[in-house]
């Protein structure tokens, strides 16, 4: 799977976002880059590369997390490259764990050679295992820094979403995901939001 949240809000951004699906298509398309399995830091790096190569304009900023998860292992491996808000696992236990792993954002304002070397750029890739009732949960800023109707100062947080997801951690994921929504939709006098919103509910079974 994979998280993108381009900069802007129009076209430009809609065309950045199918320009990833298709260089994501085209890597696993290739036998060859998954002989030894699929590594979320190498497919990132393909990325990053095939993205300097388009030369978009340094106006454009892009951060994106990569993730594999492997059903025999049950892992979850991720890479990430600017996605600001960690992924949340909250175990079976109702633990809440923020899963750090940060990483600089793609953006051609960087040159190619600062992310191709390790000493200056150096992405990581964390696996974390999962065990039956874990629920992950993964998102873009979006619903994190929305603003109140009532109050410009106020933000949704990850305070309010993690409180969210504990209650409801024993649902499935489908129920998460409606009772994340309907928080959201309450919290905002059900107004559309100002940002681009992405999360991804994962229960471990």
């Amino acid at each position: 799977m994979y998280l993108a949240d381009v900069s802007g809000h129009g076209l430009d951004g809609s065309i950045l976002n199918i320009f990833l699906r298709e260089l994501v298509n085209n890597y696993l398309s290739n036998q060859a880059n998954l002989g030894q399995g699929l590594n979320s830091t190498e497919l990132l790096k393909f990325i990053i590369k095939k993205y300097h190569q388009e030369n978009i304009a340094v106006d454009y900023m892009t951060c994106l997390l990569i993730g594999v998860y492997n059903k025999e292992n049950r892992t979850f491996a991720f890479s990430n490259a600017g996605i600001h808000i960690p992924p949340l696992l909250i175990d079976n236990q109702g633990k809440l764990n923020k899963l750090e792993n940060g990483g600089v954002p793609i953006s051609t304002a960087i040159a190619l050679e600062n992310y191709q070397d390790s000493s200056i750029i150096d992405y990581q890739e964390q696996k974390v295992s999962l065990k039956s009732g874990d629920l992950l949960f993964i998102t873009t800023d979006g619903i994190i820094e929305e603003r109140s109707a009532a109050n410009d100062q106020q933000q949704y947080g990850l305070k309010r979403l993690t409180a969210v997801l504990e209650a409801e951690r024993n649902s499935a994921a489908a129920e998460i995901i409606r009772a994340v929504n309907q928080d959201f939709k309450t919290y905002s006098n059900s107004r559309v939001g100002q940002d681009d919103i992405t999360f991804m509910v994962f229960k471990q079974k």
